[in-house]
């Protein structure tokens, strides 16, 4: 799962380069007025909403439409390179807030991209969803695993073994005990002979 991940988040930032890209240049042909970059992007607005958007292709909307969404896409940029440095962080919280956000996204974009803003919408939805998914499980399996260690530490033969070879150990440094009975007093412990 982690190595989808890495991929899928690289996707995503390579997905939102390009929105903050083309949402720049959108930007600057409506602001400047270049007519035959205006042109393209017309195109491609006509093209994704079928049509049935015209009064958004008048360069004020376009400039309006697309300073909102290179700074929205740019937001999502940097989210998408933090998820992708997930395994960097013990865990990123407030993933569920991505969601919402894609959802502006979506609005956003869709002034400039039409159907086409749907793509960056679920891309960074479920690229949240599955990071949280992924923590909740690590999260399981890191409690059981806790679970399962302090089992050991609370058994009691081993806290009794443990309190024996402590106080051989102490009979040592003060040298009441040699090396050869310490070695046979600790095998006789280690075999639960003592």
């Amino acid at each position: 799962m982690r190595k989808f991940l890495k991929i899928y988040f690289k996707f995503n930032i390579f997905l939102n380069l390009v929105l903050i890209i083309y949402a720049a240049l959108a930007f600057i042909a409506s602001a400047v007025g270049l007519d035959f970059v205006m042109h393209y992007i017309n195109l491609i607005q006509d093209f994704a909403t079928f049509g049935m958007a015209e009064w958004i292709t008048h360069p004020i909307y376009v400039s309006g439409a697309s300073l909102f969404a290179f700074f929205i896409n740019q937001y999502f940029h940097k989210v998408s390179i933090t998820l992708y440095n997930f395994d960097k962080f013990r865990e990123i919280s407030g993933l569920f807030v991505i969601p919402i956000f894609a959802s502006f996204q979506l609005i956003i974009n869709s002034f400039l991209l039409g159907i086409f803003a749907l793509i960056p919408f679920v891309a960074n939805a479920l690229a949240g969803i599955l990071l949280m998914i992924l923590q909740k499980n690590n999260r399981k399996n890191y409690i059981q695993q806790t679970l399962n260690t302090n089992d050991t530490l609370f058994d009691p033969t081993m806290q009794e073994m443990s309190l024996k070879i402590g106080q051989l150990r102490i009979l040592k440094s003060e040298g009441k005990i040699s090396e050869e009975e310490f070695m046979f007093h600790l095998n006789n412990i280690l075999e639960d002979k003592e």
